[in-house]
């Protein structure tokens, strides 16, 4: 019993302080994890895990969404005899068991890894199937037979960090990549359920997913700052009604964060698309009045949002000068195992929030550079734009790049508080350290400056770290934040190796 509650307790502490990396790269994942995870969001939708038992039972609890399993959830269930003969009778036969039993108006069968390597047929047995049934049928078609290709991913970033101050360009210039299961469930959509519409005139359909934490926030903000400049939402995709899918292509423009699926909307349809692929290059006050601005270009309305858009950006600044007073009495330091995000970081937090930032620590492992498969010059490609940041917003913070235990001693003695560096609390007690809130990127003006107040009353309230109790756990440096334990830090780095390195030496 005393094993089973340290191990509940260590895994909800645990979960306050997850990247989504971690589920999304070490958890059951691969393509089906994000293709249920859209299937899920689809409201009068059920999806069918065309795979045996062990892929139903694991996948029902999703890593794209950890907050809640993906109940609704079947199975085809394939014993090593049917995958041997292909499944198609086992698929006839769950396909026609969960239309009797939830009469739903949209079935989705979602392919597993044992059905992609036999090639079993999918397409035929629901075209058999399509006239006996009520729902609507159609098939996740798997563009390549593993996860997103990694060394794909290596370029993908190198890109982002190449265009870290042009998002627009990036969206364009920014590389496809295969094997993501969203995108190819998006896509089935595209294909098997939309139909041609007459086309509304200043709308848009918003992709819903894959906006980092508080996403419901940021599209709901999204929504209300669109429609405040003469734009309407069409619907939300996928989560929204099997009807809402097939009426899709009636929204003048996609808003989105994958481009693959837009792409092919575009070519079926004629339904322009507005990728947002690196939502950092648009933070900041000036940040959402440049993304709004880009996507007014494409209804002629530049000129009337940005009257809109400056007068919200100016009542929110006024708004925002409490804060700033308040804040600007302290002395802060960022620490960072990542510097994608810190030129963006530097526009909100010194420009908008007025942070007296006074360090940037950066804890660079090339070790752990190594395992991520980190391209020769990605590092100084993203401390070269750290620099840039600094320069174009005046600041004077000192970078410190792998701060020794002395450099941090005397950093933490001329901060007062930290922002960012969670697993400096367990050798740091005393630090005053800040959660990050990189993950949440608001695109609207009244949560950014919700986001502003919630970060100054963390910082009255802030205290040290001492009684907490992720600083009872022993965490590895090179694979934080899991223990540092022989079996899980020996897991990890296999892992790293077999999927992400693909064989490169260490």
């Amino acid at each position: 019993m005393n094993n089973n509650l340290r191990d509940f307790y260590q895994e909800h502490c645990f979960t306050g302080i997850y990247s989504s990396t971690v589920p999304h790269s070490f958890s059951v994942g691969g393509k089906i994890s994000g293709a249920l995870f859209a299937a899920g969001e689809i409201k009068d939708a059920i999806p069918i895990i065309h795979g045996p038992i062990g892929c139903g039972f694991h996948y029902r609890y999703n890593a794209r969404r950890r907050y809640l399993p993906v109940y609704e959830a079947e199975c085809t269930n394939l014993s090593e005899k049917d995958i041997i003969f292909g499944g198609a009778d086992k698929l006839r036969e769950t396909v026609l068991a969960v239309s009797r039993r939830y009469q739903p108006a949209l079935i989705v069968v979602v392919p597993s890894t044992a059905t992609d390597m036999i090639h079993a047929e999918i397409r035929g047995v629901l075209a058999e199937l399509q006239p006996l049934v009520a729902s609507r049928l159609i098939a996740v078609e798997s563009e390549v037979f593993s996860h997103i290709d990694k060394n794909t991913k290596k370029r993908y970033f190198r890109q982002w960090l190449q265009h870290w101050d042009k998002p627009e360009t990036l969206g364009r210039e920014m590389e496809e990549y295969k094997g993501c299961g969203f995108g190819e469930l998006m896509s089935a959509l595209v294909r098997q359920v939309m139909q041609g519409q007459p086309v509304a005139s200043r709308t848009v359909n918003i992709e819903g997913f894959a906006w980092g934490a508080g996403g419901n926030l940021v599209i709901k903000g999204m929504v209300d700052t669109l429609r405040a400049i003469g734009i309407h939402t069409n619907c939300l995709l996928p989560n929204c009604t099997t009807a809402d899918i097939v009426t899709a292509p009636r929204a003048q423009l996609n808003i989105v964060r994958r481009v693959r699926w837009a792409k092919g909307m575009q070519a079926l349809f004629g339904t322009e698309y507005f990728p947002v692929t690196w939502p950092a290059g648009y933070q900041g006050l000036q940040g959402i009045v440049r993304l709004y601005r880009a996507i007014a270009r494409h209804f002629d309305l530049e000129e009337q949002a940005t009257a809109v858009l400056e007068r919200q950006r100016e009542h929110t600044l006024a708004q925002l000068q409490p804060v700033r007073e308040f804040l600007g009495r302290y002395r802060f330091t960022v620490y960072s195992r990542s510097f994608g995000n810190i030129p963006a970081l530097l526009d909100t937090y010194g420009q908008d929030y007025g942070l007296p930032i006074h360090y940037i620590c950066l804890a660079i492992d090339q070790r752990r550079m190594r395992l991520a498969g980190s391209l020769p010059d990605t590092v100084e490609l993203g401390i070269r734009n750290i620099y840039n940041a600094l320069a174009k917003n005046g600041s004077k913070a000192q970078v410190i790049i792998n701060p020794s235990a002395e450099e941090l001693r005397e950093i933490m003695a001329a901060t007062d508080y930290v922002l960012g560096g969670r697993e400096l609390a367990a050798a740091w007690p005393d630090a005053r350290i800040l959660a990050d809130e990189t993950l949440f990127t608001p695109f609207d003006f009244e949560n950014y400056r919700k986001i502003a107040y919630d970060l100054a009353g963390k910082v009255k309230q802030a205290a040290p770290a001492r009684g907490l109790m992720l600083t009872k756990f022993g965490y590895n440096p090179l694979t934080y934040p899991l223990l540092d334990t022989p079996a899980v830090t020996s897991s990890h780095i296999l892992w790293r190796k077999m999927w992400l390195l693909r064989g490169a030496s260490s």
